[in-house]
This record gives structure tokens, sequence and C-alpha cells, in this order.
């Protein structure tokens, strides 16, 4: 097991490492200054995310690499839209979005509306990008249909991911405005919800986990239009504990000044350190213990205490690099820019990003 984590942890690494070299890369061939290249290089190097994240199993590493490569194919077709001719072009390109897809479950939400975008802008081309698109699907449906089948693939019930947003907001409203809402209403509630209550407890507002993975999706499914109505009914009579609870668990997408550790989400920014627990057969964790050499001792203290006391945070300005709350208004302020200079065709790698952090807000809780 633990000579597989390390061959999963390099590949990992090469993956993310060869984003930045292709990100660099691509500035040199539009003649970036270089002394933007070299902050480039500088964060890449030294922004202590970047080493942790690398070899974290439990999060989307490999996705963010392809979503770089993705995004850097994206800009030279706004560069130059020709060479969307190109087979080699089209084959590197329909690669790497495949990829990106495939390693987030949401991935193809966000394929889906940036294809349609794409299309509108690249209207000169719609039958060549069209193909590509189409083709992309194909696959993604084979691979995800009988390729996965084939091989025992683990089905996931994503139901109560993709409703965290209005478990958050029925959760709320029957805590905190309780008195404003039928017993009838409360009752309905706590049939899909068994632990609903638990929103109030302090450590719950800023993450769904809790309410979520109780979630009824038996009875949910036996009738999603009852669920959507006692939502809708909810939200008409208490739009501002629906406002409230969805401002909350997405805040940090969306504030740059956000205090991390969340106190309301009980969960670390990332995590450095795994608690060990004994694996059952069928059923537990079977965690690989991580082992650092006499001499990375420092180092390994450094992102121990970066991760669990946040001590970043008392820097100003600097503190900003690890907010992905900052990101959002570069996004909207990229966005607006293209549009103020009608440099539209680059709007489609912005309608990328868009895509991405509108499936992210509809998640179960911001931590990073």
């Amino acid at each position: 097991y633990a000579i597989g984590m390390a061959i999963y942890s390099v590949i990992q690494m090469l993956l993310l490492s060869c984003a930045f070299s292709a990100t660099l890369f691509y500035m040199t061939k539009i003649k970036t200054p270089k002394w933007l290249m070299l902050l480039f290089l500088l964060i890449y190097i030294f922004l202590p995310t970047n080493a942790i994240m690398s070899f974290s199993s439990t999060k989307d590493i490999i996705f963010t690499a392809f979503f770089i490569f993705v995004s850097l194919l994206l800009l030279q077709m706004a560069d130059n839209p020709e060479i969307i001719e190109k087979f080699k072009f089209c084959f590197v390109f329909g690669l790497c979005f495949f990829f990106n897809i495939i390693f987030r479950s949401s991935g193809i939400y966000v394929f889906i509306f940036s294809s349609v975008v794409g299309l509108l802008i690249f209207r000169k081309k719609i039958k060549k990008l069209s193909v590509v698109i189409l083709f992309i699907l194909a696959v993604f449906v084979i691979y995800s249909g009988p390729i996965s089948k084939s091989l025992h693939a683990v089905k996931y019930d994503s139901i109560h991911e993709m409703l965290s947003v209005p478990i958050m907001q029925l959760s709320r409203a029957a805590t905190f405005d309780s008195q404003k809402i039928s017993s009838k209403q409360k009752r309905k509630i706590s049939m899909y919800i068994p632990t609903y209550y638990i929103y109030s407890n302090g450590t719950s507002e800023g993450i769904s986990d809790g309410m979520k993975n109780t979630f009824n999706s038996a009875l949910f499914k036996k009738s999603p239009t009852a669920f959507l109505k006692l939502w809708f009914d909810i939200g008409r009579k208490e739009p501002l504990a629906s406002i409230d609870a969805f401002a909350r668990l997405t805040i940090g997408y969306w504030y740059p000044d956000m205090t991390y550790r969340d106190p309301q989400a009980y969960h670390p920014y990332w995590v450095y350190n795994m608690k060990f627990q004994k694996s059952t057969v069928g059923n537990g964790w079977l965690l690989v213990q991580r082992h650092t050499p006499k001499m990375m001792k420092w180092l390994n203290n450094f992102y121990e205490n970066l991760t669990y006391e946040n001590n970043y945070q008392k820097v100003p300005v600097i503190s900003m690099a690890f907010s992905s709350g900052i990101v959002i208004w570069m996004v909207l302020l990229y966005l607006a820019f293209c549009i103020y200079k009608r440099a539209y065709k680059y709007l489609y790698f912005g309608s990328f990003l868009l895509g991405t952090w509108l499936i992210l807000i509809l998640g179960p809780v911001v931590l990073y």
C-alpha cells in the first residue's frame, strides 16, 4: 500500500509540475515580461500550499493540473482561432478536457456550460468545434458507462452532495425560524434531514457534512417534487434564512478576508496529517503512514504549523495568496476587462473559470 501511495503521489506531483511548466512556456510564447514570469515561478516554488496539496490524495489535484492544461489551450484558441483546424491541437484539447472531466464528478457540467459559450463565440469554427465537443462527450459516456462497469467501478450516490445548499437552507430555517414554520413542515424537514438541528451547534453552519450525511436519499428519489415543493415553500416563507444559509456556506468563495480556520466548519483549511483508523474488511479506511527524514523535519514542522495554526493570516497582503475568496473577484475583473476591450474570444476561457466557481458554490463546504 505504501509503494502504491508513493507511485500515486509522484505521478500527481509530476502532473502538477508539468502544468506549472506549461504555464511558464505559454507566457514565454506570448512574450510576457520577465519580471512577471519570475514572480509566477517564485509563487509556484515557494507558495507552501502547492507542495502540501501536491501529495494530497483527498483533493482534486489531478483535476487541477488538467484544469491548467485546458485553460492554456483555451487561451491558445483565443490567440489564434485557426489552431482548431489542426488535428494535433484538437487531439490534445480533447485529451486534456476528458481527463479534466473524469477527475471531478461535477466536471461534466462545467464542460457543457463552457462549451455552449465557446460555440457561441467561435461561430465561424462551429462545425470543427462541435465535432471535438461531441467526441469528448461520446468518450466520456463510454468511459462512465460500459468501461467503468466492466472494471467494477464503485457507484456513488451524489444526491446528498448536489443538494447541499437546500439541505443547509432547510436546516437553518427549521432551527432558527422554527416558530414561523408549521409543525407539519418541520416534521417533513426532519424526515429528509434527521440531524437538521445540529445546524445551531456553532460548528456546522459552514459545512453541510453533519446534515447531508444523514439525508434521506431514498425518500427524495421516491418523490423529488415533494422535496422541491417543501424547499420552495420554506424559501418563500423565510427568504432571509435561505440567503443567510447559502451565504454562510459559501462565504469562503466570495469573501477574500474570511478567517481560517473556520470555527463553524470544524475542519482545517487543508489536511496535512491524517489520524489513523483501523481498517475492517469491507469497511473503514486504510491510511498509509508518511515518514519524514530527519533532515527534513524542519520543513515538516513548518508545513504542519502552517496548516493548523494559520500564521500566514497575520501577514497583510501575503495572506491573500492563501485566499480562495479573492479568486472570483480576479475572474470577474478579467471578464469585465474582456468585455470592455471587446476581446470576446477570451470569454471561452473565462466561462470555464466562472463555470467551475458556480459549481463549487453549490457544494457541501468551502475550506480552501
